[in-house]
């Protein structure tokens, strides 16, 4: 250390300093070694010259003058003149030197004391063979001594002395004084608000050092480093705290919108307003869309997005995110393909809801942007183990493709192949930005291979735990439509309110709707509900507080279901409604669909239901004619007609697989899912209720007799109320 060398190389010029002046003052100086010629030549002052010395030459006390009496020097008169004038010289030499050294000496002493006291280390040195202790002023300054201690040239021993009678040092530095007690590696301690860290070492037997550096201005570096940490992190608060209203106060209008425009488009418009309404739905989609990227895009940036892990079915859920696109595709006249390795590990551990979110912008992405041709989803294992396997999924298109320039900013946030791109295709270049972050927080790496005019490949590589096949796989809830539920309505917003009554009312449930949560538990006290649509953020009283207050209640009400109503689209919004007591959870904006399934999902089935006992009564119409008007409104008269050939073909065969499957309940319970989905996309409702009920009543028993000839019965019903509207619309064409 800097202080500690400066100490050193005080200590050794202070003791040759000390040693100089008594030197040159007692032994160069003497009257008995200053010759009289010396004194003529004005080297020596006459002072110094010893009276009564006549005899010239150079006398020294106690000294026998050497034998020079060498024959033929006397009677030259060499011998005591040549003596005289050498010892002269060399005494003149000697004494400039000393005086020379001796003025060095000062000079350096003056530098190095000027040094101490200018360094910004307390310096403290011991000198134990020169019974010397040595302070700087900043050590003084820090350990605040008496004067006393100060005065002179401080003595070891006085300091000692002092240390015993009043233990005035601070515990760390007392060791320093005594050369017996192990010295300190380093120790901090306060005075008058400063900290100072001590550093000690022994130099030899007979020196010790230590220097004191102030640490307060690293404490004070360190507070506002702290300090900053926390603003940092109150503006991260804040600014999840606004995205979340903002989120919440964008999707509300936005729910009424959507939904105000889907009961429109089922009261059956004119095919002019129906065009008008489907454009008004796809830019609500679409601004949906952009808020939950900018949400999902804030929550990567902020580190504050959490995985939801979950074991599924891989090629399940990657066959059903091509599924999805497969319209679009084939609008275009493109050809989308699906192919995946036979290796493909079925079940695994994850959280599929990403990977569906990836997979759907990656191939939405290759559709739009590719005019003619194909696009292509493969999948293979690139690494596996007992335990684990690495999938690779590439996305492959022959679309527009991209520049080396392109690529090389393809997934900065908000950037697209060129200035034309948001106005050809639309978006806001967030999307690829978003699905490489995903792909990232899940362990993997996401790439792009491309070429103008030649088309594009996405690849992405994920990291997943092989699982265990579950024993019980649930089969999907069906909306029940059919069963009427007493529904009671709490949401402050008139708009979402209206929303959500008029689409329960479509539902066939009895609706009641109430302001705020105060008046929702208030109409629970009052009167028995099977379900409370409850929303999250209301005035008076929030849905979070009321359902805490019904959950307090005694009796079987305390026990009504509830879903949560929020526009917060955060996990955490979520948790909160679970953790409240809420059987269910709702995003706004909410379709008919999602609404019935959570529904489903929330509220029992009848205990008729769980029987599986007693033949399906005949729920609803046989035939929805409103609905096929509508479809075949939407996809043409043709395209409505091959589809109900398509049934007459595959209901009856799905009937034949029931019938068989009695024994196998998973089966069983696939193919009724089946039948009832393809039941309600022709608008057999009866049907689709009958099929809906076999498939969740076989999760406990199997069907009777009496159960699959009623569903039987229900075909019949079915095809024959097909074929009549097919004759009627047949009837109808021209020509």
């Amino acid at each position: 250390m800097i202080g500690a060398t400066l100490a050193l190389a005080g200590v050794h010029l202070l003791r040759i300093a000390q040693l100089a002046p008594d030197l040159i003052t007692s032994n160069l100086t003497s009257p008995n070694l200053v010759a009289p010629s010396l004194v003529a030549s004005g080297v020596a002052a006459p002072s110094v010259v010893a009276p009564g010395v006549a005899a010239p030459g150079l006398v020294v006390p106690g000294m026998t003058p050497p034998n020079l009496d060498v024959p033929g020097l006397a009677e030259w008169g060499l011998v005591a003149p040549t003596l005289e004038a050498l010892g002269a010289v060399v005494l003149g030499l000697l004494l400039g030197a000393l005086a020379v050294t001796r003025r060095r000496l000062r000079r350096t002493r003056a530098l190095l004391e000027a040094t101490l006291a200018a360094s910004s280390q307390g310096i403290i040195l011991a000198d134990r063979a020169a019974d010397r202790i040595l302070l700087n002023r900043r050590a003084q300054q820090v350990l605040d001594l008496p004067l006393s201690l100060l005065r002179g040239q401080p003595s070891l021993t006085a300091w000692r002395r002092w240390q015993a009678t009043t233990r005035g040092l601070p515990p760390a530095v007392a060791p320093l004084l005594d050369p017996d007690q192990p010295l300190p590696s380093a120790c901090v301690f306060h005075v008058e608000g400063s900290i100072y860290a001590l550093h000690a070492e022994r130099q030899g037997d007979a020196l010790t050092v230590g220097t004191l550096t102030d640490l307060t201005p690293l404490r004070t570096a360190e507070h506002a480093l702290a300090d900053a940490q926390q603003a940092a992190a109150t503006a991260e608060k804040r600014r999840a705290e606004f995205l979340a209203i903002m989120s919440h106060e964008m999707r509300t209008p936005l729910n009424g919108i959507l939904g105000m425009t889907g009961l429109m488009l089922d009261m059956q418009p004119a095919p002019e307003e129906r065009n008008y309404l489907e454009l008004i739905r796809a830019s609500g989609d679409q601004l949906l869309e952009l808020i939950t990227d900018l949400l999902d895009f804030c929550r990567l940036d902020a580190g504050r997005l959490e995985l939801e892990i979950a074991v599924f079915d891989l090629p399940q859920k990657i066959a059903a995110a091509v599924a999805l696109l497969k319209t679009p595709a084939d609008a275009k006249g493109l050809t989308l393909t699906c192919d995946l390795a036979d290796d493909l590990p079925r079940w695994v551990s994850g959280d599929p809801g990403r990977l569906r979110q990836v997979l759907l912008h990656l191939i939405g992405n290759a559709v739009k942007f590719t005019e003619r041709g194909q696009v292509t989803v493969s999948a293979t294992v690139t690494r596996r183990d007992a335990t684990h396997a690495e999938i690779a999924v590439t996305v492959r298109d022959t679309g527009i493709g991209m520049t080396a320039a392109t690529q090389a900013r393809l997934f900065q946030p908000f950037s697209q192949a060129d200035g034309s791109m948001s106005r050809r295709f639309g978006g806001t270049g967030l999307g690829l930005a978003i699905c490489r972050r995903l792909v990232e927080h899940m362990g993997g790496t996401l790439e792009a291979d491309s070429l103008l005019n030649q088309g594009s490949a996405f690849r992405f590589c994920l990291p997943y735990r092989l699982a265990v096949p579950p024993t019980h796989v649930p089969a999907p809830w069906e909306p029940e439509i059919a069963r009427r539920l007493r529904v009671l309505v709490a949401e402050d917003n008139s708009t979402n309110r209206l929303v959500a009554v008029r689409i329960l009312d479509r539902l066939g449930h009895a609706v009641e709707a109430v302001a705020d949560g105060a008046e929702a538990v208030r109409a629970v006290a009052a009167a028995p509900y099977d379900l409370v649509l409850m929303d999250v953020m209301m005035p008076v009283m929030d849905g979070l507080a009321a359902t805490r207050e019904i959950r307090a209640m005694a009796g079987p009400r305390s026990a009504t279901p509830i879903i949560g109503l929020t526009a917060n689209a955060q996990p955490e919004d979520e948790k909160a409604c679970r953790a409240a007591g809420m059987q269910g959870f709702v995003t706004k904006p909410f379709t008919a669909e999602r609404l019935a399934a959570a529904i489903a999902r929330a509220v029992p089935p009848p205990p008729a239901a769980a029987d599986g006992s007693a033949a399906p009564a005949p729920t609803g119409p046989a035939l929805d004619v409103d609905f096929l008007a509508r479809l075949a409104a939407e996809i043409g008269t043709d395209g409505t007609l091959e589809a109900i050939a398509l049934f007459r073909e595959d209901g009856p065969a799905r009937l034949a697989h029931i019938r068989a499957s009695a024994e196998d309940p998973a089966l069983l319970r696939r193919e009724a899912h089946a039948l009832a989905g393809a039941a309600r996309n022709l608008g057999l409702v009866a049907l689709g209720h009958a099929a809906g009920t076999m498939q969740r009543s076989a999760e406990r028993a199997r069907p009777d007799v009496a159960q699959i000839e009623g569903l039987a019965a229900l075909m019949d019903q079915s095809l024959a109320a097909l074929a009549e509207w097919e004759t009627t619309v047949r009837a109808s064409v021209p020509g």
